[in-house]
């Protein structure tokens, strides 16, 4: 063999040997749950049991706020977490992850965020101002198919999962798709898989 064939050998096998950026490390088992297209609107609160405990872990539902100093109203869309599960969100606001199919939900929060446990995240809010045009805000305002990464603790054990939703700004209302949580402790998941 020459000297150019063993050269051209080596770097193949050194080359299919590294680890690339794309490969994915193996998804550990997953437990879905389809949530029917619920609604969460003015007159519906959902509340799911993504471990099929028996226990409510997160809460969907609205609240109509009056401000009288700003003169405007606010149909506020939140989610709320008990004291053994966890949403994530940016230090010390009310404002939640939103992610990507694909995006990893990891035990380690991303930069700036932290997972909390009894919380409750504002995703989106309709403005109804006195003398002005409604209009929405928030980070789940424009979603369609995102997902709310969630951690739930059984046992002293923290298990990493995802509930995708969409928002419906015309018809006032959030739809919950599916929700997911992993089988096995202590493991990294990727939204929507």
């Amino acid at each position: 063999m020459s000297r150019s064939s063993i050269l051209i050998l080596c770097f193949i096998l050194i080359a299919s040997c590294q680890k690339k950026e794309n490969d994915v490390l193996p998804a550990p088992k997953m437990k879905y749950i389809d949530l029917h297209q619920s609604e969460v609107n003015m007159s519906t609160t959902q509340r799911i049991d993504v471990d099929e405990d028996g226990t409510i872990d997160f809460s969907f539902k609205t609240y109509l706020i009056g401000d009288p100093i700003l003169k405007q109203d606010r149909h506020v869309f939140v989610v709320g977490s008990t004291i053994e599960t966890y949403l994530l969100a940016i230090d010390n606001t009310e404002t939640g992850k939103r992610m990507e199919k694909g995006d990893l939900i990891g035990l380690m929060p991303p930069s700036g965020f932290e997972w909390f446990q009894i919380a409750q995240i504002v995703m989106t809010e309709k403005v109804i101002p006195e003398s002005n045009p409604n209009y929405w805000r928030g980070e789940w305002k424009d979603a369609s198919h995102h997902f709310l990464p969630i951690q739930v603790r059984r046992n002293g054990l923290r298990y990493n999962g995802w509930i995708e939703t969409s928002m419906d700004t015309n018809g006032e209302r959030m739809i919950l798709h599916k929700a997911a949580i992993s089988t096995e402790a202590h493991k990294d998941v990727r939204a929507g898989y």
